[in-house]
């Protein structure tokens, strides 16, 4: 034979004349108790026989169809041809270790020469030997099979690491309610992944800070940043310490500090200077060494006199402002220098 069963259907013709029809098979006492003393049915027998003939039928046609011959005379062949088809015709094909076969990483396999607790994943691709290897019996060994490396796996829970000591593969265990947002650790235990951040440490001017959790903010800080000094700071604190100052006075200024290159724009006001050409200082809150100071007039125009300021000198300190008047028509539009 090829590929073929010579298994077949007792009763093909399944007739209701001589053969029980499924309610009278279940109801029948004999088929419940046994044989009993006297003649036997035939129509007992007949659904009997071909019950089982239908069944040996079926599994003689899988195992042929699967590529193997399926022979009463041949049990030790009928058992091979049998676990071949079973493995080739299901979900578990790729979990029977078989010679001289190419397997691909990450191949799951169990066998019954394993501990039950194991089994093993293909961790290097390659063909397996012609007899099945000893696969030991300890949990994360390699075993080489051929030109096949494979990882011994455990069903067994899951052993965490400890600071001194390994764990092992595993059954992960199983969370607790409440854990549903928490992480499965090394250490074989859920935690909330929060516990696990170390303490943000800010930086200083000669120390650098380390790697954590950001701190928790507190009421009233939420329109607050988080510095690398590690703490919530108000954006005039932050702009302050870049030197950015402002004083927004009648005699004031704006010092945008290192973020502009040191730019300071500073005002002052002088009221009721007398016209006598004499110079006045309007002080700078701000010393400056670098200075471009201008006077916005403010003037009176009387019929055929203008009186108006005028910018004496500036210097680091403030700047000199007198008034003076000039016959005729005409307006001064201010004065500027620079120093």
């Amino acid at each position: 034979m090829a590929n073929e069963s010579n298994f077949l259907i007792f009763n093909t013709d399944n007739s209701s004349t001589y053969t029980y029809s499924d309610s009278e098979y279940s109801s029948e006492s004999q088929r419940t108790i046994g044989v009993q003393t006297g003649q036997a049915k035939s129509r007992l027998h007949n659904k009997m026989f071909r019950q089982w003939s239908v069944m040996a039928y079926m599994l003689g046609q899988l195992i042929a169809n699967s590529g193997h011959d399926a022979e009463d005379s041949d049990p030790d062949g009928l058992l091979a041809g049998f676990k071949a088809a079973i493995a080739g015709n299901s979900n578990i094909s790729n979990t029977v270790w078989k010679p001289s076969t190419t397997v691909s990483a990450g191949t799951v396999v169990k066998t019954p020469n394993m501990p039950t607790w194991a089994y093993v994943v293909c961790t290097t691709a390659g063909t397996t030997s012609a007899t099945e290897p000893s696969w030991g019996a300890v949990a994360d060994a390699t075993i080489t099979d051929n030109t096949v490396v494979w990882t011994l796996r455990s069903y067994l829970p899951f052993i965490g690491a400890t600071s001194s000591a390994a764990g092992t593969s595993g059954i992960v265990p199983v969370p607790s309610a409440g854990d549903q947002n928490k992480v499965l650790t090394g250490g074989a235990v859920f935690k909330d992944i929060l516990t696990l951040l170390t303490a943000f440490t800010g930086a200083t001017a000669s120390a650098a800070g380390t790697l954590g959790g950001v701190p928790a903010p507190t009421a009233g800080q939420q329109l607050n940043v988080l510095t690398g000094a590690g703490s919530f700071q108000t954006l005039a604190t932050l702009l302050a310490a870049y030197g950015v100052q402002y004083n927004i006075a009648q005699n004031g200024y704006v010092k945008f500090g290192d973020l502009f290159g040191g730019l300071i724009i500073q005002w002052g006001n002088y009221n009721a200077m007398p016209i006598d050409a004499t110079a006045r200082k309007i002080a700078f809150n701000i010393s400056m060494t670098h200075l471009w100071s201008t006077v916005t007039p403010n003037c009176y125009d009387i019929p055929n006199i203008v009186i108006s300021p005028y910018i004496g000198n500036a210097d680091s300190s403030g700047i000199y402002v007198l008034i003076d008047c000039e016959l005729g028509q005409g307006y001064t539009s201010g004065s500027a220098t620079s120093n």
